[in-house]
Formats: structure tokens, C-alpha cells, sequence
């Protein structure tokens, strides 16, 4: 008798306790309630390159992706992070391929798979940070957490198109640890690989603490990012109510030509605009000497 009392007693608690514990794991897991898919993109950089020994002159085309994450509104349009090398048209450089001239453009690919046109407002080297604008996203902001930097030990989520995995309404949901500071960058133990460059690292509730611009070469759950504090400075300096006419995304290594970052002034955005259009001589020549763009 005592037994099957007990045994009445484990079948009344038993849904209870079910329902408790699906409870508990389906509010850890839901980040899609704080995290909307929506404001991630994947970033498409295609690089277009000239190079000329003597009078043969050939042309080289490729593209490469890395992700990124909208984080501000501006009056015309959205401003998306990622990475620096993402925009820096000498990351598109072949090894080894000398007297060459780069241009880049950057494309932004939203969770419906429509693609954006954008401009690089300013990307920083060192920190590998860089804006990009675009005038025809408009999707929800990811959050920011501005006031509460990370502490060792916390964990981590992490949005990333890695080797270009990115579909329509999909993208891989990784998760680590903010593991302290090496080499003056955020460590994160978080697997990276090629796509993941310019990802959100996001805290557990779902507000952006850190971007993913590195791993380590032999151990690919260990990634690296700007500090907290460079990175909270970066958006805030970069991202004003109007957006500003960006850089124009090109290098070159030819004597003469400047491969500094050029920042456009508005009369010459036009003055560029109406140069390229029209300039009669093309190829990588042209450029070198001059007769085309400054």
C-alpha cells in the first residue's frame, strides 16, 4: 500500500517538475527574443585589380564575405559594423602580385537575402574596426551596452556568417567566455574561422560587448576582438545623425599614386563621379599617371 502511495505521489510531481525544467530551457535559449536575426547582415567585398608588366595588362576579380551588424540609424539611412580589413581594399592585395591598382566595392546581404549598396564611412587598422552606411537597409538595431563592460568569466553569444553560412532567415549561433585581455585585444572563446570577421559578439542579455576580427591560427576557439572600451568609443565617434560621404575604397603601391585613406568632401563627390565617367583611357596606366583621378 505504502509503495503505490508513492508511486501516486512521483506521477503527480513528475509534470510538475517537467514543466518547470522546459520552462527554465526555453527561456535560456530563446536569444531570437532579444536578438533579432534581422539586424544581421553578411558583407560581400569585391575587389577589382589591375596590374600591368610592361604592356601586358591583366585584370583580376574575386570577392570574400565576413559578417556584420546594424547598430544606428542615421537621417538617410543605417550604419553597420564590422571589421577593418573588411573594407581595407589593400586586404585585397594577391601575394606576391606587385604594381597593382585595388578599387572595392562593399555590399551588405540582409536576412531576406536582398542585397544593399554601402559606402565605408571610416575603417581604423589598427583596432580592425570599420562603419559602413547604406541608404536602402531598413531593419531593427541591435542593442549596445554602453555602461557595463564584460568580466572575465561571463559568457558570450556570437552571430557569425563562418565560411559564408548564411541563408534566409539563417545564421550560426555560437557561445564562449570573455577569458580577460592578450596582445591589447578582448579574448573570447568562441570558434572562428573565415566569415566570422566583423561578427557581434553579443552579453546574456543580448546587447553588443565586442566584435570578432581574429582567431588564433592553430586554435580556432580562441577569437579575438577590439577592447570594450575601443570599441564603444569607435561607434560612438563614427556614427553622427548625418552620414558623411565616406572614402573611396582604392590602393595602389605604383610611385606617385597616393594610397593613403581619402576622405570625400561633398563638390567632390560629383568632381570624382564625373572623372571616372569621363575618362577615355583605361587601364592601370591611366591611373599612374595621373590622367584620370587624382
Amino acid at each position: 500500500m505504502k509503495k503505490f502511495k508513492y508511486f501516486l505521489l512521483i506521477l503527480l510531481l513528475l509534470p510538475l517538475t517537467s514543466c518547470f525544467s522546459h520552462a527554465n530551457i526555453s527561456e535560456h535559449l530563446s536569444l531570437n527574443k532579444i536578438i533579432k536575426l534581422s539586424s544581421l547582415v553578411q558583407i560581400i567585398s569585391r575587389y577589382e585589380i589591375e596590374q600591368c608588366n610592361g604592356d601586358n595588362c591583366n585584370t583580376y576579380k574575386f570577392a570574400a564575405t565576413s559578417t556584420g551588424s546594424i547598430i544606428k540609424k542615421s537621417r538617410t539611412g543605417s550604419y553597420i559594423l564590422t571589421t577593418g580589413h573588411t573594407c581595407n581594399p589593400a586586404f585585397g592585395v594577391p601575394f606576391g602580385i606587385k604594381n597593382i591598382f585595388i578599387r572595392q566595392t562593399t555590399l551588405a546581404v540582409d536576412s531576406e537575402m536582398k542585397t544593399h549598396k554601402t559606402i565605408t564611412v571610416d575603417f581604423d587598422s589598427k583596432l580592425d574596426i570599420c562603419i559602413l552606411h547604406t541608404k536602402t537597409l531598413n531593419a531593427p538595431l541591435i542593442k549596445i551596452n554602453y555602461n557595463n563592460p564584460p568580466k572575465q568569466g561571463d559568457v558570450a553569444y556570437n552571430y557569425a556568417a563562418t565560411y559564408g553560412v548564411f541563408g534566409k532567415r539563417t545564421i550560426p549561433i555560437l557561445e564562449g567566455r570573455f577569458s580577460g585581455f592578450i596582445w591589447g585585444f578582448a579574448l573570447y572563446t568562441i570558434p572562428a574561422i573565415g566569415g566570422s570577421s566583423g561578427s557581434p559578439i553579443f552579453d546574456a542579455k543580448g546587447s553588443l560587448i565586442g566584435m570578432i576580427h581574429s582567431v588564433h591560427s592553430r586554435f580556432h576557439h580562441l577569437s579575438f576582438s577590439p577592447t570594450y572600451d575601443q570599441l564603444m568609443k569607435y561607434i560612438k565617434s563614427n556614427t553622427p545623425i548625418t552620414a558623411p560621404h565616406g572614402l573611396r575604397t582604392e590602393w595602389t603601391d605604383i610611385p606617385g599614386r597616393k594610397s593613403r585613406k581619402i576622405y570625400l568632401e561633398p563638390n567632390e563627390v560629383k568632381l570624382y563621379l564625373k572623372k571616372i565617367q569621363k575618362c577615355k583611357c583605361k587601364g592601370i596606366k591611366c591611373f599612374a599617371k595621373n590622367l584620370c583621378i587624382k
